[in-house]
């Protein structure tokens, strides 16, 4: 996993750089930009705007909601036909910062909490969402290597970009929570679909695991993933049904269940989503191919 914390203008060499670690079989996450809402910055610079890359907003740690300082993104300069941020994570906010390395150059400043050399220090960002999320992308390749690979991870195009996929489709969004400090510019609820703030949601690895290392078996030939989804960070839920076994909805609740499925070729398969009066639930299915 290559981890970028770090951006500037459009280039396409770097974008091209992606490109080539991906076809490497190397998952790339990029940080979306700290220049928040209206300023188009995940849409408009490197490596942020990479197709390939994961393009990841911040949100607050304690209440999930994208901060003030991500930016809102917009069509990559790479392909305009892709939209950008793909990805949200803890990067810290107003009430609360995140613990980040202090090391090297940044000793030499003296920054908040510096007592001692080689620490850490809290810190905001969508430079500190990304780490979070190529975290999460370095887990679901273990599990992917001692899955289906035999320990080994492959290093081909279409294993990297399945990571990605995988972090993406059990991703919840983050609606009704409005933007922190500014309402005006809040993800929308767009169910499967992405929007320039949060992209798909914010990152559930426990979801994207279970993807991985769980499997329902119809006997087939066709492959894919079912994923039910949770939306509305202020309600609560009760219910026995294992797809809807979310007591709450704080931030450390579980918002997303995904397993394996195997289908039965020519066949009608009927799911059905038994959803409380209290609850707003998806469910999904998804091809195997990235």
């Amino acid at each position: 996993v290559c981890s970028n914390s770090w951006g500037g203008s459009s280039d396409s060499s770097i974008d091209d750089g992606v490109t080539n670690l991906v076809n490497n079989g190397i998952v790339c996450v990029a940080a979306a930009g700290n220049d928040g809402a209206g300023s188009n910055n995940a849409g408009t610079t490197s490596p942020a705007e990479a197709v390939d890359a994961i393009t990841v907003a911040a949100t607050d740690v304690a209440y999930c909601n994208i901060t003030s300082y991500s930016s809102q993104g917009g069509p990559s300069n790479q392909d305009s036909s892709v939209t950008k941020p793909d990805i949200a994570a803890p990067g810290g906010g107003y009430r609360h910062w995140v613990w980040s390395v202090d090391s090297n150059e940044a000793e030499l400043l003296g920054g908040p909490g510096d007592w001692d050399d080689q620490d850490a220090i809290p810190a905001t960002g969508t430079s500190m969402a990304t780490p979070h999320v190529a975290g999460c992308a370095a887990l679901v390749a273990q599990a992917m290597a001692e899955q289906w690979y035999g320990g080994t991870w492959p290093f081909t195009r279409e294993a990297a970009l399945k990571v990605k996929m995988i972090l993406l489709m059990t991703a919840t969004e983050t609606w009704d929570l409005t933007r922190e400090g500014d309402p005006d510019y809040s993800p929308t609820l767009d169910r499967g679909g992405k929007d320039v703030h949060e992209g798909y949601g914010h990152v559930e690895v426990d979801a994207a695991i279970e993807a991985v290392i769980f499997t329902w078996d119809y006997t087939s030939a066709i492959e894919g993933w079912l994923v039910a989804r949770n939306y509305g960070y202020h309600a609560s839920y009760s219910t026995n049904a294992e797809w809807a076994s979310w007591m709450s909805k704080a931030s450390a609740a579980k918002h997303c269940v995904a397993r394996r499925i195997l289908l039965r070729q020519n066949y009608n398969h009927t799911f059905t989503l038994d959803v409380p009066n209290t609850g707003d639930f998806d469910l999904y299915v998804y091809s195997d191919t990235p």
